[in-house]
């Protein structure tokens, strides 16, 4: 019982790190693709040309081209790497509550269920057999990822605010989408965890490729709703409590 305490407590440990790298990584992409941190500063005068505006009498007369200086144009925008995006953490318009909140329902809620659920199945379907890991591997996507899926986008969305209007057509938006990625990136992962990789060894394994998951998965429990679909959504209420009120 207690090296059972002991090894979760290490998984929630590496989850929560993982995922909040896998987080402001997905972050920083967005920021990339929507373009906000390609400002570029405005170059300040050099320190010769200070000083001899500082030495100028004020009876000097500037000529036309000391006046009006031609300002310098602009550097080509530079290529977005890893490198580029870890020197310049964080980025404008990062997000640390965000980032707490993905971590929370994430890397608490769903690393605890997910390994507890990996356990459970190791422990009912012992063999390695290619009948067992298909059955492993559809019990994962079918039973455990739309649940699990389901509670994390409406918990995120609940801490971030959002009603309970807004969090239903999120659900109804954006888990299809989240689910049918999961059913292609997790069912050749799974299918190799519970066919190769020992057991003590599965939660690791999981946790290297769900770096890769979580940094899409952000993207799809953090975006927003469109707002045609939001007054779809407020006209339906509208008028089914018109209906209600005329019965």
């Amino acid at each position: 019982m207690v090296g059972h305490f002991v090894a979760l407590a290490q998984n929630l440990a590496l989850g929560t790190t993982l995922t909040a790298f896998a987080d402001a990584a997905c972050q920083h992409i967005e920021l990339c693709f929507a373009g906000k941190n390609t400002t570029i500063p405005i170059r300040p005068l050099s320190k010769k040309s200070t000083q001899k505006s500082e030495h100028q009498s004020p009876t000097e007369e500037e000529s036309p081209q000391e006046e009006q200086q031609t300002p310098l144009p602009p550097p080509p925008p530079q290529p977005h790497t890893l490198f580029s995006m870890l020197k310049s953490f964080p980025m404008p318009g990062y997000s640390a509550k965000r980032t707490a909140r993905f971590v929370t329902v994430v890397g608490l809620v769903a690393g605890t269920s997910s390994f507890e659920f990996t356990r459970f199945l190791n422990h009912a379907l012992p063999s390695v057999s290619y009948g067992t890991v298909a059955t492993k591997t559809v019990l994962d996507l079918c039973v455990y990822t739309p649940v699990i899926g389901t509670v994390v986008m409406g918990l995120n969305s609940a801490l971030a605010g959002n009603g309970s209007s807004y969090t239903s057509k999120k659900l109804a938006t954006d888990l299809p989408k989240a689910y049918m990625a999961a059913v292609l990136f997790w069912s050749p992962v799974n299918a190799v965890k519970f066919s190769v990789i020992p057991p003590h060894l599965q939660v690791a394994f999981t946790r290297f490729f769900g770096v890769l998951w979580d940094i899409t998965f952000s993207y799809y429990v953090n975006c927003k709703v469109p707002a045609p679909q939001l007054e779809e959504t407020e006209e339906d209420a509208q008028s089914a409590k018109d209906k209600q009120e005329v019965e």
